[in-house]
């Protein structure tokens, strides 16, 4: 049975949309947060969020089905 089961971990990295710092989660935002755009059409990815290279861990178990 323990032959059967597969444990591994690792690091992952890499670039991802990050939140500004200005901004946070759980948080309805409407126009009146926005004074500089009269249109929330307008506004771009780039305007609330950054590119940032962040890393973290994995763990992972996998069960092998078949019989050797």
């Amino acid at each position: 049975m323990l032959k059967r089961i597969i444990i591994s971990g690792g690091l992952a990295a890499a670039n991802v949309n990050y939140l500004k710092n200005t901004y946070q989660t759980d948080y309805t935002y409407t126009a009146k947060n926005f004074k500089n755009y009269t249109n929330l059409k307008a506004l771009k990815d780039e305007d609330l969020v950054e590119r940032k290279f962040r890393t973290g861990w994995f763990v992972s178990v996998s069960y092998n089905l078949s019989k050797k």
